[in-house]
């Protein structure tokens, strides 16, 4: 969480005065880490030309490098504040990196592009077993993807493919451990506490989102 805050300092946003360095940068996603979020996405939206959406899922991608860790962030918006920050992956599990599918006649696992996807997913309440018995995300439109068979850490983008709803980019929990593994082979997601905690209180079943990844 220092990484994020730090971001919000370095771009001018007022945190408190809390932490070693009395920045505001502590590890502690307060109200005030959640205001500044909240200003932070909208301008991203301003000046990346996406809509900024009052109910939304935002999530960012911290570099390229494929860590097999849920060492990125996603933020939930209701009512057009911050409500939640929570830890998150927009990048597929080591397994799925080493082992990657040919999909469409291309060879590579997926990684969901970054940008604003116009109603792209939409909340089941109904839960999965397999997702901890929480709900979860449906891929609702298509959506571009990267198609990385590199076999190695770094996320390759030279390859994009036009990813229907049946590819099943979905957005949903991934287990209680820290590695993602192969939780994912291409969807989003948080640990299941974090899911269940940050996530599934502010959706409704049938719920649309137009997921937005942006880049760090």
């Amino acid at each position: 969480m220092e990484t994020l805050q730090q971001i919000l300092v370095d771009a001018g946003y007022d945190i408190g005065t809390s932490g070693p360095n009395k920045n505001g940068v502590d590890g502690a996603p307060g109200k005030l880490t959640r205001a500044a979020v909240t200003k932070y996405i909208k301008k991203r939206c301003k000046d990346q030309g996406y809509e900024f959406l009052k109910h939304n899922i935002y999530s960012l991608r911290m570099s390229g490098t494929f860590t097999d860790k849920f060492s990125e962030y996603a933020f939930v918006f209701d009512k057009g504040l911050c409500v939640s920050i929570l830890p998150w992956t927009t990048k597929p599990g080591k397994y799925w990196i080493s082992n990657p599918v040919t999909v469409g006649g291309i060879k590579g696992t997926g990684c969901m592009k970054e940008g604003q996807w116009k109603d792209s997913h939409q909340y089941e309440a109904t839960p999965k077993s397999k997702w901890g018995n929480a709900g979860y995300f449906l891929q609702k439109n298509a959506i571009e993807v990267y198609r990385d068979g590199n076999l190695d850490d770094t996320l390759n983008k030279e390859t994009i493919q036009f990813a229907p709803t049946w590819y099943g980019f979905f957005l949903h929990a991934m287990g209680t451990g820290r590695r993602i593994w192969n939780w994912s082979a291409g969807c989003n997601g948080a640990p299941l506490e974090a899911w269940k905690k940050y996530v599934d209180p502010y959706f409704e079943d049938g719920d649309i989102i137009s997921y937005t990844i942006f880049e760090a």
